[in-house]
């Protein structure tokens, strides 16, 4: 089955010789019910303690604004630390400087940004271990093992393969025929203007990742992060000024997000945007430039990653985990883009496995992330929780577990299941980005009528089959070919990994440009060939 797998997907084409010298993934040590670490807990104690002040930071200078708090998801009462919004006169600062960050970054040699890249890549697992765990759990609401996931393992990733991507790139060279005469160069050169990236609350990682990668490729970066993401954002920020990027080249410009965007889209020297974030707000961003295009002295590359409603389909001959669906839908409390949002079951085995499911779902401990065993904790803000358990409200008819949500102390909704004999019930249409998830029965003989309709969704981003068949992956790829830009046979439909799956999808999930591939690194460059005679 697995030989099979590969060659069908692979077309019989199958190569691994030229990844012998790849760096290694970062092991993740936790598991999902580990204990959190005395020295974390201090960490967050010392942030409890002592909220910082985070400043505004354009061309290495420190900028105050209007001071804003941001809050302790799971103890809104809590300060995590203080940061300063940005005014529309610090963005043009910001934007003005644009100039000076790509010529700093031009005196540097491509092996110096490798090495400030790689420099920090191993800081990210021992020096600044500690503080990236204690900043992302305390600021976003995660476990310790979320927290490592991301902000350790996944983040340390992204630095270490975008150097080596970056090598690779610039090493590469077309084929000269004839080499003593006429010889061809490829060099990478950075967008015409600057890069603003616009970063989520849900993965310190991808906040570090679209902060840094322009700027490997020489871009000036005016990096917009998350409110609910400020402390672990800004402790990533230091460690790379510290491990060696030139201050003039990253800004960290906190801001209303209208206000940033109607000041970075107005200016003609936008080179690109750099986003992640739901696909109403990526919506507005492209309206925005698409409306000013004649504005800008190029076409800004716009790259995004936006939501999903990401499916398990169960075919009858499979025996899956419910432990794979437990955590593909509830870590982090569903606030993952590659949340498991729809689950299809076949008439035959749905009630053995809805039964099972429940069962063990009843033992994840919901909490305060800073206890033992906890499971999950609260989702990210006010304005979050009023979105889902407005949701769980409207569609109370249709729970079958769970539909608890509680505010006093946190911003807790307990992991919820709806059962839906409408397949265009917004329960699997529509993305919450909370705990819940919507369970479709099919009735055996109607797998390609079903498998259409889980096909039939404005995202694709991920998905995953689960069967022992040969005939069955054929028969699911016939219907399931354009639904998910990642897609998974036999596992859960979370967790890529970067470089083994790089990440990204299409429709209304984005741009598929593949974080953690050398594709990503592209699109924040023009690419020149030079031909000598």
């Amino acid at each position: 089955m697995r030989d099979f797998i590969i060659k069908y997907f692979l077309r019989n084409v199958y190569n691994t010789t030229r990844y012998l010298n790849i760096p290694k993934n970062v092991p993740i040590n936790t598991n999902y019910r580990s204990n959190i670490d005395k020295a974390t807990l201090l960490g967050i104690n010392k942030y409890r303690k002592k909220p910082i002040n985070v400043p505004i930071v354009i061309n290495g200078k420190e900028y105050e604004g209007e001071t804003i708090s941001q809050r302790c998801p799971y103890n809104h009462s809590s300060n995590v630390c203080n940061y300063n919004y940005a005014t529309k006169e610090h963005i043009k600062i910001a934007i003005d400087n644009t100039e000076n960050g790509k010529s700093v970054l031009r005196k540097l040699s491509s092996l110096d940004k490798q090495m400030i890249f790689n420099k920090l890549s191993d800081w990210i697992t021992n020096k600044y271990e500690t503080d990236i765990l204690a900043s992302t759990i305390y600021g976003q609401g995660k476990t310790i093992h979320q927290a490592e996931i991301d902000a350790v393992c996944e983040l340390s990733d992204f630095l270490r393969f975008n150097s080596f991507f970056f090598k690779e790139m610039t090493e590469y060279q077309p084929y000269s025929t004839n080499s003593g005469k006429v010889v061809n160069i490829s060099e990478w050169q950075p967008l015409n203007g600057f890069v603003a990236s616009i970063t989520p609350f849900n993965f310190t990682a991808i906040g570090g990742n679209l902060a840094s990668a322009p700027a490997l490729l020489g871009n000036y970066v005016i990096w917009k992060p998350s409110d609910n993401a400020i402390l672990s954002n800004y402790v990533f920020y230091n460690a790379l000024l510290e491990a060696g990027m030139p201050p003039e080249a990253v800004s960290f410009v906190p801001s209303n997000p209208k206000l940033f965007l109607d000041k970075i889209t107005k200016s003609s020297d936008l080179g690109g945007i750099a986003f992640t974030g739901s696909s109403m707000v990526f919506d507005n961003v492209w309206k925005n430039v698409g409306n000013k295009i004649g504005l800008y002295n190029n076409y800004p590359r716009i790259v995004g990653e936006t939501g999903g409603m990401n499916f398990h389909f169960v075919f009858n001959d499979a025996d899956p985990s419910v432990i794979e669906t437990i955590r593909g839908a509830f870590e982090y409390s569903g606030q993952k883009c590659s949340a498991t949002s729809r689950l299809y079951l076949p008439r035959s085995r749905a009630n053995i496995y809805i039964e099972e499911l429940l069962k063990e779902l009843s033992k994840m401990k919901i909490g305060s992330p800073e206890s033992d065993e906890v499971f999950t904790s609260a989702v990210i803000n006010e304005r979050a929780y009023h979105k889902i358990t407005n949701f769980i409200d409207r569609n109370k008819d249709k729970i079958i577990y769970g539909g608890k949500y509680d505010d006093d102390i946190g911003y807790y909704v307990y992991p919820t299941i709806f059962m839906c004999d409408d397949h265009k019930s917004e329960v699997m249409n529509e993305e919450v980005f909370g705990p819940v998830l919507g369970i479709y029965v099919y009735d055996d003989d109607k797998v390609e009528e079903t498998l259409y309709k889980c096909s039939n969704n404005k995202y694709s981003l991920t998905g995953s089959i689960f069967t022992t068949s040969a005939s069955n992956v054929i028969l699911a790829d016939k219907y399931l070919y354009n639904s998910c830009g990642n897609y998974y046979i036999n596992d859960k439909c979370t967790g890529s990994v970067v470089c083994q799956q790089p990440f990204g999808g299409s429709k209304k999930s984005g741009t598929n440009d593949k974080a953690g591939s050398k594709n990503f690194l592209t699109r924040f460059a023009n690419n020149r060939i030079v031909k000598v005679n």
